[in-house]
Protein backbone atom coordinates (compact mmCIF):
# COMPACT_ATOMS: atom_id res chain seq x y z
CA UNK A 1 0.00 0.00 0.00
CA UNK A 2 1.43 3.38 -0.95
CA UNK A 3 1.43 6.32 1.47
CA UNK A 4 -1.32 8.83 0.74
CA UNK A 5 -1.89 12.34 1.99
CA UNK A 6 -4.00 12.41 5.12
CA UNK A 7 -6.23 15.33 6.18
CA UNK A 8 -4.62 15.86 9.59
CA UNK A 9 -1.00 15.97 8.39
CA UNK A 10 -0.99 19.72 7.82
CA UNK A 11 -1.91 20.33 11.47
CA UNK A 12 0.89 18.30 13.06
CA UNK A 13 3.34 20.45 15.01
CA UNK A 14 5.65 17.86 16.59
CA UNK A 15 8.17 15.46 15.15
CA UNK A 16 8.21 12.06 16.83
CA UNK A 17 11.21 11.29 18.98
CA UNK A 18 11.31 7.80 17.51
CA UNK A 19 9.42 5.86 14.85
CA UNK A 20 8.79 2.13 14.61
CA UNK A 21 8.07 -0.07 11.62
CA UNK A 22 6.75 -3.55 10.93
CA UNK A 23 9.99 -4.89 9.48
CA UNK A 24 12.22 -4.02 12.43
CA UNK A 25 9.86 -3.65 15.36
CA UNK A 26 6.73 -5.65 14.55
CA UNK A 27 4.44 -2.61 14.75
CA UNK A 28 4.02 0.88 13.29
CA UNK A 29 4.21 3.66 15.83
CA UNK A 30 5.41 7.17 16.55
CA UNK A 31 6.81 7.93 19.99
CA UNK A 32 6.36 11.41 21.45
CA UNK A 33 8.16 12.50 24.62
CA UNK A 34 7.28 15.70 26.49
CA UNK A 35 9.88 18.34 27.24
CA UNK A 36 8.74 18.38 30.85
CA UNK A 37 7.69 14.90 31.89
CA UNK A 38 4.93 15.14 34.48
CA UNK A 39 4.41 11.38 34.67
CA UNK A 40 7.73 9.61 35.13
CA UNK A 41 7.57 5.91 34.39
CA UNK A 42 4.13 6.19 32.79
CA UNK A 43 3.14 6.10 29.11
CA UNK A 44 0.09 5.86 26.89
CA UNK A 45 -0.48 3.79 23.74
CA UNK A 46 -3.00 5.48 21.46
CA UNK A 47 -5.15 3.96 18.69
CA UNK A 48 -7.40 5.87 16.30
CA UNK A 49 -10.69 5.02 14.64
CA UNK A 50 -11.81 3.01 11.64
CA UNK A 51 -10.82 5.77 9.19
CA UNK A 52 -7.24 4.53 9.47
CA UNK A 53 -5.81 8.06 9.47
CA UNK A 54 -2.59 7.66 11.45
CA UNK A 55 -1.83 11.38 11.28
CA UNK A 56 -5.05 12.06 13.21
CA UNK A 57 -3.91 9.68 15.95
CA UNK A 58 -0.60 11.54 16.08
CA UNK A 59 -2.43 14.88 16.25
CA UNK A 60 -4.44 13.69 19.28
CA UNK A 61 -1.25 12.31 20.82
CA UNK A 62 0.32 15.75 20.63
CA UNK A 63 -2.33 17.13 22.98
CA UNK A 64 -1.41 14.61 25.68
CA UNK A 65 2.31 15.23 25.18
CA UNK A 66 1.77 18.96 25.73
CA UNK A 67 0.47 18.05 29.18
CA UNK A 68 3.60 16.11 30.07
CA UNK A 69 2.76 12.51 29.13
CA UNK A 70 4.79 10.14 26.94
CA UNK A 71 2.62 8.75 24.11
CA UNK A 72 3.02 6.06 21.47
CA UNK A 73 0.68 6.69 18.53
CA UNK A 74 -0.03 3.22 17.14
CA UNK A 75 -1.25 2.37 13.63
CA UNK A 76 -3.13 -0.89 13.18
CA UNK A 77 -4.45 -0.78 9.61
CA UNK A 78 -4.64 1.27 6.39
CA UNK A 79 -0.95 2.15 6.42
CA UNK A 80 1.94 0.82 4.30
CA UNK A 81 2.84 -2.63 5.56
CA UNK A 82 -0.46 -3.12 7.38
CA UNK A 83 -3.77 -4.68 6.40
CA UNK A 84 -5.98 -2.75 3.97
CA UNK A 85 -9.12 -3.90 5.79
CA UNK A 86 -10.23 -4.27 9.39
CA UNK A 87 -9.58 -7.96 9.20
CA UNK A 88 -7.95 -10.10 11.91
CA UNK A 89 -5.84 -7.18 13.18
CA UNK A 90 -3.28 -8.59 15.65
CA UNK A 91 -3.40 -7.60 19.31
CA UNK A 92 0.34 -8.28 19.13
CA UNK A 93 0.88 -4.74 17.78
CA UNK A 94 -0.18 -3.41 21.19
CA UNK A 95 1.79 -6.12 22.96
CA UNK A 96 5.02 -5.23 21.15
CA UNK A 97 4.58 -1.51 21.80
CA UNK A 98 3.91 -2.20 25.51
CA UNK A 99 6.93 -4.49 25.74
CA UNK A 100 9.09 -1.73 24.26
CA UNK A 101 7.93 0.57 27.04
CA UNK A 102 8.61 -2.10 29.67
CA UNK A 103 12.10 -2.64 28.27
CA UNK A 104 12.68 1.11 28.58
CA UNK A 105 11.74 1.35 32.25
CA UNK A 106 8.13 2.44 31.96
CA UNK A 107 6.14 0.89 34.79
CA UNK A 108 2.56 1.92 34.05
CA UNK A 109 1.29 1.65 30.46
CA UNK A 110 -2.22 2.74 29.60
CA UNK A 111 -4.09 2.44 26.34
CA UNK A 112 -6.37 5.08 24.80
CA UNK A 113 -8.64 4.36 21.84
CA UNK A 114 -11.46 6.10 20.04
CA UNK A 115 -14.36 4.46 18.17
CA UNK A 116 -12.96 1.31 16.53
CA UNK A 117 -9.75 2.01 18.38
CA UNK A 118 -11.63 1.82 21.70
CA UNK A 119 -12.73 -1.71 20.77
CA UNK A 120 -9.07 -2.48 20.13
CA UNK A 121 -8.06 -0.88 23.43
CA UNK A 122 -10.59 -2.80 25.52
CA UNK A 123 -9.77 -6.10 23.83
CA UNK A 124 -6.03 -5.51 24.23
CA UNK A 125 -6.43 -4.57 27.89
CA UNK A 126 -8.50 -7.67 28.56
CA UNK A 127 -5.88 -9.95 26.98
CA UNK A 128 -2.64 -8.22 27.97
CA UNK A 129 -3.39 -8.01 31.70
CA UNK A 130 0.29 -8.02 32.67
CA UNK A 131 1.17 -5.15 30.33
CA UNK A 132 -1.77 -2.72 30.16
CA UNK A 133 -2.54 -1.01 33.46
CA UNK A 134 -5.56 1.11 32.46
CA UNK A 135 -7.80 1.78 29.44
CA UNK A 136 -9.49 4.92 28.15
CA UNK A 137 -12.29 4.03 25.72
CA UNK A 138 -13.80 6.94 23.76
CA UNK A 139 -17.15 6.10 22.10
CA UNK A 140 -16.68 2.38 22.83
CA UNK A 141 -18.59 -0.79 22.09
CA UNK A 142 -18.76 -3.77 24.44
CA UNK A 143 -18.42 -6.51 21.83
CA UNK A 144 -15.82 -7.73 19.37
CA UNK A 145 -17.16 -7.08 15.87
CA UNK A 146 -16.70 -8.80 12.55
CA UNK A 147 -14.22 -7.55 10.00
CA UNK A 148 -15.07 -4.85 7.47
CA UNK A 149 -13.56 -3.53 4.27
CA UNK A 150 -14.02 0.14 3.49
CA UNK A 151 -13.92 1.61 0.00
CA UNK A 152 -16.57 3.27 -2.08
CA UNK A 153 -18.90 1.12 0.00
CA UNK A 154 -18.56 -0.99 3.16
CA UNK A 155 -18.24 -4.76 2.87
CA UNK A 156 -18.72 -7.11 5.79
CA UNK A 157 -16.09 -9.85 5.98
CA UNK A 158 -16.63 -13.38 7.18
CA UNK A 159 -14.07 -13.06 9.96
CA UNK A 160 -13.24 -11.22 13.15
CA UNK A 161 -11.81 -7.72 13.10
CA UNK A 162 -9.18 -8.84 15.63
CA UNK A 163 -6.84 -11.74 16.32
CA UNK A 164 -4.35 -12.93 18.91
CA UNK A 165 -1.67 -15.57 18.43
CA UNK A 166 -3.01 -16.08 14.89
CA UNK A 167 -6.46 -17.04 16.20
CA UNK A 168 -9.54 -14.96 15.49
CA UNK A 169 -11.16 -13.39 18.53
CA UNK A 170 -14.84 -14.47 18.70
CA UNK A 171 -17.04 -11.82 17.14
CA UNK A 172 -20.59 -10.63 16.59
CA UNK A 173 -22.05 -10.10 13.13
CA UNK A 174 -22.85 -6.54 12.12
CA UNK A 175 -26.06 -5.45 10.41
CA UNK A 176 -25.15 -3.18 7.49
CA UNK A 177 -28.10 -1.55 5.74
CA UNK A 178 -27.04 1.28 3.44
CA UNK A 179 -30.52 2.78 3.21
CA UNK A 180 -30.98 2.84 6.98
CA UNK A 181 -27.64 4.58 7.35
CA UNK A 182 -28.61 7.22 4.77
CA UNK A 183 -31.95 7.70 6.52
CA UNK A 184 -30.24 8.17 9.89
CA UNK A 185 -27.70 10.57 8.41
CA UNK A 186 -30.42 12.74 6.87
CA UNK A 187 -32.34 12.72 10.12
CA UNK A 188 -29.36 13.58 12.33
CA UNK A 189 -27.49 15.71 9.75
CA UNK A 190 -24.28 13.87 10.54
CA UNK A 191 -22.62 10.50 9.93
CA UNK A 192 -24.49 7.89 11.96
CA UNK A 193 -23.55 4.20 11.91
CA UNK A 194 -25.60 3.28 14.96
CA UNK A 195 -27.91 0.98 13.02
CA UNK A 196 -24.95 -1.27 12.16
CA UNK A 197 -24.28 -1.97 15.80
CA UNK A 198 -27.61 -1.91 17.64
CA UNK A 199 -28.75 -5.33 16.44
CA UNK A 200 -25.23 -6.72 16.68
CA UNK A 201 -25.07 -5.83 20.36
CA UNK A 202 -28.51 -7.23 21.04
CA UNK A 203 -27.80 -10.55 19.30
CA UNK A 204 -24.09 -10.95 20.10
CA UNK A 205 -23.08 -14.38 21.41
CA UNK A 206 -21.65 -14.40 24.91
CA UNK A 207 -18.16 -15.25 23.65
CA UNK A 208 -18.12 -12.04 21.57
CA UNK A 209 -18.52 -9.80 24.64
CA UNK A 210 -15.26 -8.14 25.60
CA UNK A 211 -14.15 -9.40 28.99
CA UNK A 212 -13.45 -6.00 30.51
CA UNK A 213 -13.44 -7.61 33.97
CA UNK A 214 -10.04 -9.04 33.00
CA UNK A 215 -8.50 -5.59 32.57
CA UNK A 216 -5.91 -5.15 35.32
CA UNK A 217 -6.70 -1.55 36.22
CA UNK A 218 -9.24 1.26 35.90
CA UNK A 219 -11.35 1.92 32.80
CA UNK A 220 -12.49 5.38 31.73
CA UNK A 221 -15.35 5.37 29.23
CA UNK A 222 -16.18 8.58 27.36
CA UNK A 223 -19.06 9.11 24.97
CA UNK A 224 -21.02 11.93 23.38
Amino acid sequence: MSKRKEPAEQFLTMKPDQTFNIQNDGFIGSLYKPQDNSFEGKALIMSGGSDGYFSLTCLIAEQFVKHGLTVMALAYWNQPGLADALEKIPVEYVERAALWFKDNNYIKIGMWGISKGSEYALISGSILQNLISCVVAVCPINICCQGIRKGKSVSLLDCSAWSFREKEIPYANLQYNKWQIIKDMLKRRSICMRSCYNNAIASAPEKAHIKIENINGPILSLSA
